[in-house]
C-alpha cells in the first residue's frame, strides 16, 4: 500500500477525480460546490445516500489535493 501511494501522481489523482465529478455534476445538474453544502445540510434523500456520499467523498478529496482544505470543511 505505501509503495502503491508512493507512486501515485497528484495530478493524475486530481484528473481522475475531475472525471468522476464531471459524471456527478451532469446526472444530477449541479457543480460539484453548489452540491457540497447541500450535502452537508443534508437536502437529499436516503435513496440518492449512496451516490451523494461517494461525490462528498470525491470532492473532499480534490479540494484536499488542491489544497482548499478549508472548502471542504464548510
Amino acid at each position: 500500500m505505501k509503495e502503491a501511494m508512493a507512486r501515485s501522481n497528484p495530478l493524475d489523482d486530481l484528473l481522475d477525480l475531475a472525471v468522476e465529478l464531471h459524471g456527478y455534476e451532469q446526472k444530477y445538474e449541479m457543480t460539484s460546490a453548489e452540491f457540497y453544502p447541500r450535502y452537508h445540510r443534508g437536502e437529499f434523500s436516503d435513496d440518492m445516500m449512496h451516490a451523494t456520499m461517494k461525490w462528498a467523498m470525491a470532492y473532499a478529496q480534490a479540494l484536499a489535493i488542491r489544497g482548499d482544505q478549508g472548502e471542504a470543511e464548510r
